[in-house]
């Protein structure tokens, strides 16, 4: 179970003068609906319970945390999301996703392309750059913290996704992005194993312990 939102605010505030801030993004409801589902579980509610989760074990270490949303059902644009990023100079931004399908295991992409929504294009350069440096050191810490419990299913770009595809190589959120970005599926919830581990507290915990250890391998305390 999560630390009391209370206890919580207290560490925030003693972090905030430490100045490395992460900003955890639950991903939906957004323009792009509400996420998948499984038996057990839907995309929205495993991305919210292991935000905070994640949020609790980051603050406990020491950093400043950003959320995208205050409640699971808050409805939040991809473009918002990364303008609250943005606004608060996060070293990094993770983005919590489930996937659909059948082939089970945690995945993580990265903007490595510049996309376009409407007008706009991005994310430039730097942010390419330093995306895909967090990736490459990112990725490789949260499944050997897994210690195998769900798969490895490898490190992307953007345009290995339907949108980010779709967009030129970028997802929306990584184009309207000024800090670096990635993106994680933390599960498939067509897949049965998958499914049942994200569903349950102890499962939630554990993605979130790999997640944080990832963030620590691509962002070290100073």
């Amino acid at each position: 179970m999560c630390a009391p939102l209370a206890a919580i605010l207290i560490l925030a505030s003693a972090a905030c003068a430490l100045g490395q801030t992460i900003c955890v993004d639950p991903g939906h409801p957004s323009e792009n609906g509400v996420g998948t589902k499984g038996k057990h579980v839907s995309e929205l509610h495993a991305a919210w319970e292991v935000g905070l989760k994640l949020r609790a074990i980051l603050i406990r270490d020491g950093y400043k945390v950003v959320m995208t949303k205050t409640s699971e059902n808050e409805r939040v644009s991809n473009k918002r999301r990364a303008e609250i990023a943005n606004k608060a100079r996060a070293l990094l931004m993770i983005r919590l996703h489930c996937d659909a399908g059948t082939e089970p295991g945690f995945a993580s992409y990265y903007p490595a392309k510049v996309g376009k929504v409407g007008k706009v294009t991005g994310p430039g350069k730097e942010v390419l750059l330093l995306s895909r440096r967090a990736a490459e050191t990112f990725h490789p810490a949260v499944i050997a913290a897994l210690h195998g419990r769900l798969a490895d299913r490898g490190l992307h770009t953007d345009s290995g996704t339907m949108i980010g595809a779709r967009q030129g190589g970028a997802l929306t959120g990584s184009i309207y992005s000024t800090v670096p970005v990635i993106l994680v599926e933390m599960a498939v919830l067509q897949n049965e194993h998958d499914d049942l581990y994200i569903s349950t507290a102890a499962g939630q915990q554990a993605v979130a312990e790999a997640i944080a250890k990832g963030v620590r391998a691509a962002v070290p305390r100073r």
